[in-house]
């Protein structure tokens, strides 16, 4: 099943979305917990999110686990 072209735009958002509130979340609990964990939880779910991205049974779930990826790539970004 094809996505339509506005239906892009709402998933790349959501990416982005995750990203701003994870950069905020794991930036505190870094400096509360140590880098260097935080490092390792959120690529762990990078790897989750991201394998579940590609298992997506719906678009609803697509956009859910990519704002869950966004999410873990703002605590992986420096």
């Amino acid at each position: 099943k094809q996505v339509v072209a506005d239906a892009v735009g709402v998933l790349g958002s959501s990416v982005f979305v995750g990203f701003l509130v994870g950069s905020m979340i794991f930036g505190s609990l870094s400096d509360r917990l140590g880098r260097r964990k935080i490092v390792y939880i959120c690529a762990g779910g990078v790897l989750c999110f991201g394998a579940g991205s590609s298992l997506a049974p719906s678009y609803l779930w697509l956009c859910i686990l990519r704002t869950g990826t966004g999410l873990c790539i703002g605590g992986v970004a420096p």
